[in-house]
């Protein structure tokens, strides 16, 4: 937004000769004052309760786009089922344990109780060695691993990511509604047979739960 304003937007409020669009979604409330509905052609947001909570009633050009291949992640999921001979995990974790460690509350995996597996982001963006971990993460890591929880860095999406997806039977996502966790959400319901665990004071994400 600040981007698009301070230079896509000229001082006399003439707009550059493009289409300018903003995507609701992340970790803050967006902009929704009269300049910003000038500013911008197009609203789109990620997820229906972005839309009900932040644009019901704005005289805003606005439309919901955001998905998953479903398919593709059953395939996946059929596929790493077929190689599997027990589960692992009785608690996953996926996420961020760095930059965005307070939106996804990953520390709340340490109240599970068995096999616990969180995996994630554990540095930040800030220049340096790729294998470090970020000082915002260390807590936390520090807090799981003496709770008995193995921490992993993340792997890439595909079947990998799906084979650790389906080796667990409780998928935790304990983020607020500023942490994302839309496509893990959705991506777990394709998958099928996974217990999806949603902390209660996310109405974001326990929108996506059930709605088809």
């Amino acid at each position: 937004d600040r981007f698009v304003r301070e230079y896509l937007w000229t001082d006399t409020n003439q707009a550059c000769p493009i289409t300018r669009s903003l995507q609701i979604a992340g970790s803050y409330p967006p902009p929704t004052d009269q300049k910003a509905r000038d500013v911008y052609d197009l609203f789109y947001y990620e997820t229906q309760w972005y839309g009900q909570t932040f644009l019901s009633g704005k005289d805003v050009l606005a439309f919901h786009a955001f998905g998953i291949d479903a398919d593709t992640v059953r395939s996946l999921c059929q596929a790493a089922r077929s190689n599997q001979t027990n589960i692992s995990y009785d608690w996953i974790f996926i996420g961020a344990f760095a930059d965005h460690a307070g939106f996804k509350r990953p520390e709340r995996l340490a109240l599970r109780y068995g096999k616990r597996l969180a995996m994630g982001k554990l540095r930040d963006n800030s220049p340096g060695d790729a294998n470090d971990v970020s000082q915002a993460a260390r807590p936390i890591i520090n807090l799981l691993t003496k709770a008995g929880v193995e921490v992993r860095p993340p792997v890439p999406w595909g079947p990998e990511f799906f084979s650790i997806l389906v080796d667990t039977r409780h998928v935790l996502v304990p983020d607020d509604w500023r942490g994302g966790g839309e496509r893990l959400v959705l991506e777990t319901r394709a998958c099928g047979g996974l217990d999806l665990v949603i902390e209660p004071d996310n109405p974001k994400l326990n929108s996506l739960a059930t709605k088809e």
